[in-house]
């Protein structure tokens, strides 16, 4: 194998490497991260809280990335979760 066969070998293999992590990249975005849903469950206690707000349930949504990947069926799905949850109040915050 000549010096130049050896270049040409590696420029490829970095190129194969640098266009399968965008797919790869692009895979997750579109297929992986539009259902995942994390739900996390805290309580909170303070003496300024007063009892009319016991067991009242508040969810605070961020970060939907609606866009090119993101489309209204799947978005709706999300909603439609987040809606049949046990919360009294919703908030979203948009970035």
């Amino acid at each position: 194998m000549t010096k130049l066969q050896k270049q040409m070998f590696i420029i490829i293999g970095i190129l194969f490497v640098i266009v399968f992590s965008m797919a790869a990249s692009i895979s997750i975005a579109k297929n992986v991260e539009p259902d995942e849903l994390i739900v996390q469950y805290k309580t909170l206690q303070d003496t300024k809280i007063p009892e009319s707000m016991n067991d009242v349930s508040i969810v605070y949504f961020t970060d939907l990335q609606y866009g090119k990947f993101e489309n209204k069926k799947r978005t709706n799905k999300l909603f439609d979760k987040i809606e049949h949850s046990r919360h009294h109040y919703f908030w979203w915050r948009s970035i």
